[in-house]
């Protein structure tokens, strides 16, 4: 029993999924209720999108501190083998902007950090004053969020991602940041391990 088939069971129609979680199940089809997949979190593949002929495939973008989804975007079967899944134009209420370190914009194509703008910007990181200043950033826009991530403009007006500025890593759709690993190891944050005598 799994999660695909409790969808079944309750004749779930669309589902939001992690492409890891996608991975490991996809032996396992999904009921034929299941008519669209959203997929975000982390970047779904070509073969993902391969195991699951028949339904619409969705490519959702956006971090937690823009209220989640920003674009999303349709992918369809026969999208081409060679080209990057895009994540779609900026949804309502969203901007996205490519700009470089100085905070000045790319020209389309280029590639540079994706700042993320719109009524779904939350006020900042409790209690963490330092880094909220470093990646929210008040611009005559209105206040937008660095999101460490790369991208560029399609041709076609979506965006598509093309990597990280820093080593954060993706884990089943959840963020994982070596730097901040590395400083509780060398804080020595853990707990020590006691040796039993033999």
């Amino acid at each position: 029993w799994s999660m695909k088939d409790l969808f079944g069971d309750l004749g779930v129609t669309v589902a939001f999924q992690a492409p890891s979680y996608l991975r490991v199940s996809q032996d396992k089809p999904f009921a034929p209720t299941m008519r669209a997949l959203l997929v975000g979190g982390e970047a779904p593949s070509h073969d993902d999108l391969a195991s699951y002929p028949g339904i619409d495939f969705w490519n959702a973008y956006g971090p937690t501190e823009t209220s989640i989804i920003v674009s999303l975007g349709h992918i369809p079967a026969d999208y081409p083998a060679g080209q990057p899944l895009h994540v779609g134009p900026p949804m309502a209420n969203a901007v996205i902007s490519i700009r470089r370190a100085d905070g000045t914009r790319v020209p389309p194509g280029c590639t540079g950090e994706v700042w993320l703008g719109g009524v779904g910007v939350c006020a900042g990181y409790l209690n963490n004053p330092v880094t909220t200043a470093r990646v929210f950033i008040d611009t005559p826009e209105g206040r937008m969020y660095r999101s460490g991530d790369l991208g560029r403009w399609s041709r076609q007006g979506t965006l598509e991602l093309a990597g990280r500025i820093d080593q954060q890593v993706k884990l089943h759709g959840q963020r994982v940041e070596p730097a901040e690993i590395e400083q509780h190891l060398q804080a020595r944050h853990w707990c020590p391990v006691r040796r039993i005598p033999s």
